[in-house]
């Protein structure tokens, strides 16, 4: 019985030394096509796990508890160049980095939909040149600075509806076609 109490106890050291060292510990890790799906969704998390999984296709943070994207929360800081869809929808995120979005520049869904945004940087999409679909309505935005879509190319579908904007900056669609 001493053997056994004692592997417990040492296997009870480890883990609480680490703490979660893996995201899949903590949400539930799929594949979907060959694809590694993460959702960590509606689990009142008010940081993002550590240690995603470099070849993550889709992550689902919707409905949990962030305050905000690069500020006191990120995505890590290994790249995640296999990541292209980004839910973090119904979260009370107030503010956004543009170094949040820095290690995941092949994201080309990204959904920031029913949050509490109250600005956007003017660089904040940046380094998401493949964006295609973003969704920031039903936000508290006021103001959309004029370079907010520049170089976002592939840019297919935008909502900002549900927001309290009342006019778009001339030039603001430039790079679109």
């Amino acid at each position: 019985m001493a053997p056994i109490l004692l592997l417990l106890l040492v296997l009870a050291c480890c883990h609480v030394a680490h703490g979660v060292d893996d995201i899949c510990e903590q949400c539930n890790c799929y594949h979907q096509k060959k694809k590694l799906i993460v959702d960590c969704s509606y689990m009142d998390l008010e940081i993002i796990p550590p240690n995603i999984p470099v070849e993550t296709f889709k992550l689902y943070l919707q409905g949990n508890l962030l305050p905000d994207l690069g500020t006191t929360t990120n995505l890590g800081v290994k790249q995640l160049p296999n990541l292209k869809v980004l839910y973090l929808m119904n979260n009370p995120i107030v503010t956004v980095t543009t170094a949040f979005f820095a290690v995941a520049p092949r994201v080309h869904t990204l959904m920031l939909h029913h949050c509490a945004i109250t600005a956007l940087p003017n660089d904040v999409f940046t380094a998401l040149t493949r964006l295609k679909w973003l969704w920031i309505n039903h936000n508290e935005l006021t103001v959309v600075p004029q370079t907010l879509l520049h170089g976002l190319v592939q840019l297919r579908e935008l909502y900002m509806y549900n927001n309290s904007l009342v006019t778009i900056p001339d030039g603001i669609f430039r790079d679109q076609e």
